[in-house]
């Protein structure tokens, strides 16, 4: 190899290890911007289960609200008036 050569091969490497650089650059900055989506989808998971077993808890106590007023005109035979307000 002549010297002319192994400049060129040595300014050859130089740039793909520049270009190779500059993608894990942008590779890593990507990655914390999905990092940090995910970590956002995550509270935001946590706040609807949350939310979920609240309105759950509500349902089940309505529900259970409604069967003892139901067994209650059953006992008195009486018929269980539901007034639209």
């Amino acid at each position: 190899m002549t010297y002319n050569n192994l400049k060129n091969d040595h300014e050859e490497r130089l740039k793909i290890q520049k270009k190779l650089q500059e993608e894990l650059q942008t590779s890593s900055v990507i990655n914390n911007k999905i990092q940090k989506k995910y970590e956002t989808v995550m509270a935001i998971e946590v706040k609807l289960r949350t939310e979920l077993e609240r309105v759950k808890f509500a349902s089940d106590n309505l529900n259970k609200y409604w069967e003892s007023k139901m067994k209650v005109c059953q006992k008195e035979k009486k018929t269980l008036v539901i007034r639209n307000p």
